[in-house]
């Protein structure tokens, strides 16, 4: 192979070097200065202080103008804090945009040959974002996202209050304190207590709809790395407030069912007691007859006999003169009479009483004479 030739190779392969260099964003080394956030710090670049916005990775809002403060946010600035003190030596790597519209330099940042912006995501303190072309560094920070979200880390701790799966097992513990629909019992305080756990539920899983998540300080989870994820959650708090709902429908069953049945029961007692009231007036009006018929027979027996004339024998008849005995014959017919008289002479009125007045018994200071045998007490006289 001549010279020439070799020559004109190696020339080719130094310009090929030389534009894949510059086509790839060369390393800078950086000394930190201080941290701003969790996905954000301050460093001394070429003797300039820069302001470093780390590549596909997004950690919660502490300082964001119009977002209420993340859950974790605090956190995630701690932990950026500790791991690259001030006076760090980092080593900065570039993707295909060196700055952001705000003059930042978006950069992955290296300390000790450890990307940093990975290890934010191992943590659970930030999910993998893309913005852009840069693409450069989301497969590592992805790769330690899953992980994070495996081991239950940060963000997808549910022992961590403030977390989406924390505020979700919080939903499923308030469901465990539903009451069972009892049997035989009055469900009226545990339909009660459905209602309020019902209505404490409905506002929790409110706070953990889409439109909510902002004002919640849970806009980190709203992030297409995180859509599956997000809409498992939701899924898992649809099927604990239909759970909600059927109890307290059960309950309200049950409440209606028993109140019905306590109004038959009412009825039935005031029934009974109607029927138990009239029959007790009515041996009560028998008692009061009975009394009352007591009272007069008392009153009947208390009273003194009337006084009535003892009876006295009529007085025997006079003896008379027996007339003989005259065997029964055929009495003659009658004679004819002689015509009365056309005037007859007026006859001489008698004074004479033949009854006199009634004559009082002797018992009674009356008279004691004799009665000539009337019956009556009456006197008897002769007319002459």
């Amino acid at each position: 192979m001549r010279k020439s030739r070799v020559y004109g190779i190696l020339a080719g392969l130094i310009v090929l070097a030389a534009v894949s260099l510059a086509l790839v964003p060369r390393a800078e080394a950086a000394t930190v200065s201080r941290i701003v956030d969790g996905d954000t710090l301050i460093a001394n670049v070429d003797g300039r202080e820069k302001t470093i916005r780390l590549l596909n990775i997004d950690t919660p809002e502490t300082k964001h103008p119009s977002k209420k403060k993340q859950c974790l946010g605090d956190q995630a600035t701690d932990w950026l804090a500790e791991r690259l003190p001030p006076g760090t030596p980092i080593e900065l790597s570039f993707d295909e945009e060196k700055e952001d519209q705000y003059g930042r330099l978006l950069a992955a940042v290296y300390e000790d040959d450890s990307l940093v912006n990975a290890e934010i995501a191992l943590n659970g303190l930030g999910v993998p974002v893309t913005y852009g072309p840069n693409h450069k560094f989301r497969q590592e920070v992805q790769e330690a996202h899953e992980s994070a979200k495996t081991a239950e880390r940060g963000l997808f701790d549910p022992q961590i209050a403030c977390t989406m799966p924390a505020k979700v097992q919080a939903l499923d513990n308030l469901t465990e304190e539903l009451p069972q629909v009892p049997s035989g019992t009055d469900p009226s305080a545990a339909l009660e207590s459905a209602i309020a756990i019902m209505e404490e539920f409905e506002v929790a899983a409110a706070d953990l709809a889409p439109q909510s998540l902002a004002i919640n300080g849970l806009a980190v989870y709203d992030v297409p790395s995180l859509e599956t994820y997000y809409a498992d959650l939701r899924t898992s708090v649809e099927k604990l407030q239909e759970k909600v709902k059927s109890r307290t429908s059960a309950l309200q069953v049950s409440n209606d069912e028993w109140e019905a049945e306590q109004e038959r029961l009412r009825q039935e007692q005031e029934e009974r007691e109607a029927k138990r009231r009239a029959e007790a007036e009515k041996k009560a009006q028998q008692e009061r007859e009975r009394q009352q018929q007591a009272q007069r027979d008392r009153e009947a027996q208390q009273q003194p006999p009337r006084r009535t004339a003892p009876h006295t024998p009529p007085p025997a008849p006079a003896p008379t003169e027996q007339q003989p005995t005259r065997p029964q014959t055929q009495a003659p017919a009658p004679e004819p009479q002689p015509p009365a008289p056309a005037n007859p002479s007026p006859k001489k009125k008698s004074s004479c009483t033949p009854y006199g007045p009634e004559i009082p018994y002797s018992n009674d200071g009356g008279y004691t004479g004799p009665r000539y045998g009337m019956p009556g007490g009456k006197t008897f006289r002769k007319c002459s």
